[in-house]
């Protein structure tokens, strides 16, 4: 470089980066080549819908949907918990695909295999590749504090070219 002609020399390199947080009710769903979604069920399958009185020890399944448009690589989902739940198993590890049965009626969405790694209030899943189509991560949660919560929105990454990437909306649990 330092052998280059006088243009190259007076060559800027600029990197402009915005960041903005807003109020959970103002986040709205996003994406760029992927396009993710969180919903929560009863054991028996039946969605928990806004307004229902939740007991504390009551279990219920957290079910994020990731879809991507084309097979990505070193991918990381974030799915935060709202402060009512806490995870039924606390591990964090290895989910190996073949280990973890398909959903019943849809052949189509797995859990692909994948690192999860357990916080106190978000579970991350590090996907080496995520492939192209509906993947899903489900975890078991139990209920610990009765009222209204609300529920931050989920996030994936493509780690190694993060401008593919999508967030969920906000919403009450």
């Amino acid at each position: 470089v330092l052998d280059a002609s006088q243009k190259v020399k007076d060559t800027r390199v600029v990197i402009l980066r915005a960041e903005k947080e807003l109020p959970f009710a103002e986040v709205k769903a996003a994406g760029n080549g992927f396009s993710v979604s969180l919903e929560y069920v009863h054991k028996d399958g039946t969605p928990v819908v806004e307004g229902e009185i939740l007991e504390p020890g009551e279990e219920v399944i957290s079910i994020c949907r990731v879809f991507s448009e084309e097979n990505r690589s070193f991918v990381r989902v974030e799915i935060p918990r709202p402060a009512s739940l806490t995870p039924a198993d606390w591990r964090s590890g290895n989910i190996v695909w073949w280990a973890d049965p398909l959903p019943a009626g849809n052949w189509r969405a797995y859990t692909p295999q994948s690192y999860r790694n357990v916080h106190s209030d978000r579970t991350e899943y590090f996907v080496d590749v995520c492939p192209e189509g509906t993947v899903e991560f489900r975890e078991r949660c139990h209920i610990v504090r009765k009222g209204s919560f609300s529920r931050p929105a989920a996030v994936v990454e493509c780690l190694y070219a993060p401008h593919y990437r999508a967030n969920g909306n906000c919403g009450k649990l």
